[in-house]
């Protein structure tokens, strides 16, 4: 029932602003500091899982050679002083933090947030689960796609959805990669491939749809909380 979400969403945002309006006429807000605020809290989530448990380990597993560099450039943005202007990106690796000891792997997360349009009391808290599993129900991986806090960008003007194209190379014709905090993962995400205009190979199911395809429209009318924050 998305459309009916949508449609509770903008009514009680159509009111949230028309008080507003009514109390800074009568002098009793200040709109100068006021706006609607979506807040959102994500902790890993199950038990540890029984795979590598150490950098070098965890490096061969993933296939990924970058990923010890990924890690210092990672504990570099966590720990550099806010004073220091230097891009984290322009460092290099011999002036990051090192860091080759053990780590602890955990499949999903757990992100409980609320939206400016959900009801008010204990029913108005959401609670889901973002998985990122090997192998899911003994059949394939699943990875849920993710919002993540990084900064602002424009939608397409066209569908007014953002745009994802994937996957992302560097000069070198490698995919990039880059280690994130989980205090920014914000929600989880659906996207919609663009089709274009050639029939879709029968082949293709919900298993392998993200890597059959190299741009995604992100669908903010899959519930009323992506919705506001796409929005």
């Amino acid at each position: 029932k998305v459309l009916g979400q949508m449609l509770v969403t903008n009514q009680c945002l159509d009111k949230l602003a028309a008080a507003c309006a009514d109390f800074a006429n009568h002098g009793m807000l200040d709109t100068s500091s006021y706006y609607p605020q979506m807040w959102s809290n994500t902790t890993l989530h199950g038990a540890e899982q029984k795979c590598a448990r150490n950098v070098l380990a965890l490096t061969a597993e993933l296939n990924l050679a970058c990923f010890p560099g990924l890690i210092c450039c990672f504990l570099f943005e966590q720990t550099h002083r806010p004073d220091d202007n230097r891009d984290p990106l322009e460092v290099p690796l011999a002036g990051c933090p090192r860091y080759e000891g053990k780590l602890s792997v955990f499949n999903s997360a757990s992100s409980r947030f609320y939206a400016p349009s959900d009801l008010s009391g204990v029913g108005g808290m959401q609670v889901k689960h973002i998985c990122a599993c090997s192998l899911w129900q003994n059949e394939a991986p699943h990875n849920d796609c993710i919002f993540v806090n990084t900064g602002t960008n424009a939608p397409d003007l066209a569908t007014g959805m953002w745009m994802i194209v994937h996957p992302v190379y560097s000069a070198n014709c490698t995919p990039i990669h880059s280690i994130i905090h989980v205090d920014t993962i914000y929600h989880a995400a659906h996207l919609i491939p663009m089709y274009g205009h050639h029939f879709i190979s029968p082949n293709i199911n919900l298993h392998v749809s993200y890597d059959s395809f190299h741009v995604f429209y992100v669908n903010k009318y899959v519930d009323h909380h992506t919705f506001e924050i796409a929005s």
